[in-house]
């Protein structure tokens, strides 16, 4: 998972490949990730 800035920004360059963002799967994983 996540642990670190740099992870946030690799995983949200693999998103940025995609023509369409999938907003859905990005706001699930931010939930999981601020309730730690």
């Amino acid at each position: 998972y996540i642990e670190n800035d740099e992870e946030i920004r690799k995983y949200f360059a693999a998103f940025h490949l995609h023509d369409s963002f999938p907003a859905a799967v990005v706001i699930d994983d931010f939930g999981d990730f601020f309730d730690e």
